[in-house]
This record gives C-alpha cells, sequence and structure tokens, in this order.
C-alpha cells in the first residue's frame, strides 16, 4: 500500500511535466501560426494600401494631365478663332476704305466733268453744272460716310464677338479643367477609401485569429495542466484515504504456561504488536501531516498558474486593445492628410478661377479702351476727310464762280486746287482709316495674346497645385500605413511576450509539483 502511494505522488511531476510540455508546444505553435498569420495580413494590408494609393495617384496625374492639354487646346481653339475674326474685320475694313475711295474718285471724277461742263458754259447752265456738281459732291460723301460708319460698326461687331467667342472658350476650358481635377481628386479618395478599408479589414481578421489562437493554446495548456494534477492528486487523496487506521487485533493472550519460554515468547509477542500498532499510528499521522500541505501547495501553485494565464488573455486583451488605438489614429491621419488634399485642390482652383477672370477682365477693359480709340481716331478721320471735302467743294464753289464771272483759266486752276485738295483730304482719310486699323488689331492682338496666357499659367498652376496635393496625400497615406504597420507589430509581439509568459508560469507550477512529489 505505501508503495502504490509512493508511486502516486512520484507519478505526479512527470505527468504534469509531460502535460506542460505538450501545453508549451502547443502554444508556442499557435502563437507562432497566429503571428505569421497577423504579418502575413499586415503586409498585405500595407501592400494594398501602397498599390491603392499608387494607382490613385496615377489616375489623377493622368487627368489633371489631360486637364492641362484640355485648357491649352481650348485657349489655341479660342485665339485662332480670334484671329480669324480679327482677319475677317481687317478685310471688311479694308473693303470699306476701298469702296470708299472708289466713292470718292467717282465723285470727284463727276464733279470735275460737272465743272469742266461748267466752264466750257455760261450764265444759268454754269451755275446748274456747279450746283449739280455740289449735289454729287455731297451725295458721294454722305456714301463714303455710311460705308465708312458700316465697315467700323461691322469691324466692332466683328471684334466683339472674337472677344466674346474667346471668352467663352477659356471659361469652358477652364471648367473642364476644374471638372478634371475634381474627378482626379474623387479617384484618389475612393482609392485610399478602399485602400483603408482593405488594411483595416486585413488587421480586423489578424487580430480577430491572434486572439482565437493565444487563447484556445492558453485554455489547452491550462485544462491539461490543471487535468492531468487533478488527477494525480485524486490518486494520492485515494491512496491516503485507503490506509489502515490500525493493525489487526493480535492473538497475544496465550494460555498460561509453566514453561518460561512460552511465558517470553508471548511476552514478546505482545510488545511487538503494541510497537506495531504505535509505528502504525505514527506513519497515519505524519502523512496526513505532509501530504496536506503538499496536496494544498500543489493546488495554490496550479490556481497562481491559472491567475497568471489569465494576466496572460489580459495582456492579449491591451494588447489587441492597444492596436485598435493605432489602427483609429493611422485612420484618422489619413482621413486628415485627404482633407488636407483636398483644402489645397479647393484653394488652388479658385486662386486659378480669380486669376483667369482678371486677366479675361483686363484683356476685354483693354480691347474696349483700344476699340473706343479705334472709333474715335477713325470717325476722327472721317470727319477730317468730309471737312477737306467740303472746303473742296467750297473752294472749288467760290472757285467756280470766280471762274464763270472771270474766265476759263481761273476755273481750270480753281478745278486742279479741287482735285489736289480731294486727293490730300483722301490721303488723309486714308491714312487715318489705316492707323486706326492697325491700333484696333494691335490691341485685339494683345490681348487675346494676354488671354491665352493667363489661360496657360491658370492650367499650369492648377495642375501644380494638383500635383502638390497628390504628392502630399500619397506621403501622408504611406506614414499612416507605416504608422499601422508598427503598431500591429508592437502588438503581434506583446501577444506572443505574453503566450510565452503564461506558458513559462504553467512550466514553474509543474515543476514546482514535481519538486513536491518527486
Amino acid at each position: 500500500m505505501f508503495e502504490g502511494l509512493t508511486e502516486g505522488l512520484s507519478n505526479i511531476g512527470a505527468a504534469a511535466g509531460e502535460a506542460v510540455q505538450q501545453a508549451q508546444q502547443q502554444a508556442a505553435a499557435a502563437a507562432g501560426a497566429a503571428a505569421n498569420a497577423a504579418q502575413g495580413a499586415i503586409s498585405e494590408a500595407q501592400t494594398a494600401v501602397a498599390n491603392a494609393s499608387a494607382a490613385a495617384a496615377g489616375a489623377a496625374n493622368g487627368a489633371v494631365a489631360q486637364a492641362q492639354q484640355a485648357a491649352q487646346q481650348a485657349a489655341a481653339q479660342a485665339g485662332a478663332a480670334a484671329q480669324g475674326a480679327l482677319g475677317q474685320a481687317n478685310q471688311a475694313m479694308d473693303a470699306a476704305r476701298s469702296a470708299a475711295n472708289d466713292m470718292a474718285q467717282n465723285a470727284l471724277a463727276q464733279a470735275n466733268n460737272a465743272l469742266t461742263d461748267a466752264s466750257q458754259q455760261a450764265g444759268a447752265a454754269a451755275q446748274n453744272a456747279l450746283a449739280q456738281a455740289q449735289s454729287a459732291v455731297n451725295t458721294a460723301q454722305n456714301q463714303a460716310k455710311a460705308i465708312a460708319d458700316g465697315a467700323l460698326a461691322a469691324a466692332t461687331g466683328a471684334l466683339e464677338n472674337a472677344m466674346a467667342t474667346a471668352e467663352q472658350a477659356a471659361q469652358s476650358a477652364i471648367d473642364n479643367a476644374m471638372g478634371m481635377v475634381d474627378n482626379a481628386m474623387g479617384m484618389l479618395e475612393d482609392g485610399v477609401g478602399n485602400a483603408l478599408a482593405a488594411a483595416n479589414n486585413a488587421i480586423d481578421q489578424a487580430q480577430e485569429q491572434l486572439r482565437d489562437a493565444a487563447t484556445n493554446a492558453l485554455q489547452q495548456a491550462r485544462s491539461a495542466v490543471i487535468d492531468n494534477a487533478r488527477g494525480a492528486l485524486g490518486q494520492v487523496a485515494a491512496a491516503l484515504d485507503a490506509l489502515p487506521t490500525s493493525f489487526p487485533n493480535l492473538p497475544v493472550d496465550f494460555p498460561a504456561s509453566d514453561c518460561p519460554y512460552v511465558n517470553r515468547l508471548r511476552d514478546e509477542l505482545a510488545r511487538r504488536a503494541a510497537q506495531a500498532n504505535n509505528a502504525l499510528g505514527n506513519a497515519v499521522g505524519a502523512l496526513n501531516d505532509i501530504a496536506g500541505p503538499m496536496l494544498d501547495q500543489a493546488s495554490n501553485a496550479l490556481d497562481q498558474a491559472n491567475g497568471l494565464a489569465d494576466q496572460a488573455l489580459g495582456a492579449m486583451d491591451d494588447a489587441m486593445g492597444a492596436l485598435d488605438q493605432a489602427q483609429a489614429t493611422a485612420n484618422g491621419a489619413a482621413q486628415q492628410a485627404l482633407g488636407a488634399a483636398r483644402t489645397a485642390v479647393q484653394q488652388a482652383q479658385q486662386a486659378v478661377r480669380e486669376q483667369a477672370g482678371a486677366a479675361i477682365a483686363q484683356a476685354k477693359d483693354a480691347v474696349n479702351g483700344m476699340k473706343q480709340q479705334a472709333q474715335d481716331a477713325a470717325q476722327g478721320a472721317i470727319g477730317d476727310a468730309m471737312a477737306a471735302v467740303d472746303s473742296a467743294q467750297q473752294q472749288a464753289g467760290d472757285a467756280a464762280g470766280q471762274a464763270i464771272a472771270g474766265a476759263q483759266a481761273a476755273a481750270a486752276q480753281a478745278q486742279q486746287q479741287v482735285n489736289q485738295a480731294a486727293q490730300q483730304g483722301l490721303a488723309q482719310a486714308n491714312q487715318a482709316a489705316q492707323q486706326a486699323q492697325q491700333a484696333l488689331s494691335g490691341a485685339a492682338q494683345g490681348a487675346l495674346n494676354n488671354a491665352q496666357n493667363a489661360a496657360q499659367a491658370a492650367a499650369t498652376q492648377a495642375g501644380d497645385a494638383a500635383q502638390g496635393a497628390i504628392a502630399s496625400a500619397q506621403s501622408s497615406i504611406g506614414q499612416a500605413s507605416a504608422a499601422a504597420g508598427q503598431a500591429a507589430q508592437g502588438a503581434v509581439g506583446a501577444a506572443q511576450s505574453a503566450v510565452a509568459g503564461a506558458a513559462g508560469a504553467m512550466g514553474n507550477a509543474a515543476q514546482s509539483l514535481g519538486n513536491l512529489f518527486g
């Protein structure tokens, strides 16, 4: 019976040690598998974030490049349309000036013919011819003025249409560029949002796998150690319960004999039976005094191991909470980066719109000012021409009267003077009209150049601002992904350390059991 008790006590350490080794191996394998799964999930999440960020940045850069190209094409088309309108206006002014010159030449020819006829006639016929010549000159003068005014109005209308076309084209190009930039920002936000969602999902799955694996490993190890230890302790308790409290009563009362040897044998047997009973009582007491505290110590050690396992699970929960906080911080940083990029792009768009609007307004003011100057110069030239014709007509009338009163020679001289004065007036009118036309064309060309330069500068500024915002968003996303990866690495390390600490605590408890009962 004592040999069975000793064997049961010695088997406690071996069974507990074997159970703890198995539990430690299972816990280490589960922790390694969970750590590998977490590492893979974190790497996949970081790769997904990097791929999504690169794809969104490429799409945004392509959209910005298309927007810049569209703005430049629109500016070039607006410039070509304005150039065509200016060409048509110049042609209309050239045609009007040529028609006015032809009309004036015809009127002068008619006046010369009338003056020639008047110089050859006398009296009332000469006066009638002079009146007809003056009427013809007035008619030609009115026709030339009307043609010049019509040509000037046509040129002004053509220039206004060209400016309106250029303004509409520039505004449409700016709107298209801003729309493409908005689409690029939307694509960037969608790509980053999808990448963050994939990363968060992967990290959540890694957390769940790590928590489940560590929890299962600790629970299996704790159950195995406790069950084996309880089983061994139950065997010891059963062995203790099976011990007898005393030997059976020995037959020490022998019949009295007269033989001294028989009496001595009877006394010796009685003494040895009493010693055996006393030794058995002492052994039972000693076993109860030693095994009881040893069982209590073993139970306390198992309770401590169980508490350490609970602490390990609590540490793993704290690590998971830290990982959740790091994940939330990374998501917040990514959202802030997107907000900053969106604000920067909106500010750049607003600045581009304001600068483009100011440039277009300046161009319109410059063109309107030069147009007014050209109109004033043309009206002044037409007025000077009309005054020159009126003066020539007056001189012709005076010369004709003197010719009629005096002689044909005076009439011929007056006719020559009229022709010279009319030719000078026409030359001055043509020169003034050409100067006005050149000034108007130069002003319109300068305004178109300014508008094109402003549109190209606005497109370039919008592209640069969008590129800067995209680069800033990529950098912020990379930093957030790195922070989330580092936090996840720290949480995995903390969980592995907690599992290793719990397994070590169970090993210590099993070693304590082995030392007690070995």
